[in-house]
């Protein structure tokens, strides 16, 4: 799973940093020849709860591996650590929202025909249940953006698989968006474009023989999201470069 994405040196137009959801932007930017390093750190469980720490001298992931990746991609584009960036740092940590609505989770609020209490799924008790799960996701961006680092974070496929529960997959992406909105962390929106009327992604942006994953041609759609961002000037300022 775990992919180094580009093999280009310094400079570069951004670093790529996430879980499986990673790939589908990786292979895309790879066939455009955009300037770039990262790619899949791991499972999408591996990147909700806490992951990582903020040491004095940088971000420090709790995983060797996903720590000697990112040591190797700063070292690739010459920058000591992630708080030195001063290109965008994309990113898909904590956004796999199946993890979140696996049925198992949820079957202790449901009544005998399957049913939520009315309104539990826009409640401020299961938002306060989902951003706990998160949190390990949420404290790296904006740990990081209280650094002046330019970090987005990349909506995920509409895709659920039948070890998710579609209405609590929804209920929780909505309180991710709310909790990154709060904290002004830009994220990467790509499903009026991906998906059909009714909220499901459509076939070409789906990976074949897959259920969960996006496919080369969603990543493109990130990447033409991104485009107005990668194509800004450099600033001191990293969050010069929001939109």
């Amino acid at each position: 799973m775990t992919m180094t994405c580009s093999t280009i040196t310094k400079p570069v137009d951004f670093l790529l940093l996430g879980d499986s959801h990673a790939g589908a932007i990786g292979k895309a930017a790879t066939r455009r020849g955009l300037a770039f390093v990262g790619g899949p750190l791991g499972s999408g469980r591996d990147f909700t709860g806490d992951f990582c720490d903020f040491m004095p001298e940088g971000c420090r992931f709790h995983r060797d591996e996903a720590d000697g990746l990112v040591a190797g991609f700063l070292a690739e584009i010459g920058v000591p650590s992630l708080y030195a960036l001063k290109v965008p740092l994309v990113s898909t940590f904590g956004l796999c929202c199946h993890v979140y609505a696996a049925w198992e989770n949820w079957l202790a609020y449901q009544d005998d025909k399957g049913s939520f209490p009315p309104g539990f799924l826009d409640s401020r008790f299961f938002a306060e249940v989902i951003t706990e799960m998160a949190k390990g996701a949420l404290g790296f961006y904006t740990g990081l953006h209280a650094r002046g680092v330019a970090v987005y974070a990349v909506l995920p496929p509409q895709r659920v698989p039948d070890i998710a529960d579609p209405r609590v997959f929804s209920a929780a992406q909505t309180a991710l968006i709310s909790a990154l909105t709060v904290a002004k962390i830009p994220i990467i929106d790509v499903r009026a474009e991906a998906c059909d009327p009714d909220g499901v992604q459509q076939a070409l942006y789906c990976e074949p023989r897959d259920p969960l994953h996006g496919s080369e041609a969603f990543g493109g759609l990130i990447l033409d999201a991104l485009a107005p961002i990668l194509s800004a000037p450099p600033s001191a300022s990293a969050h010069s470069r929001e939109p």
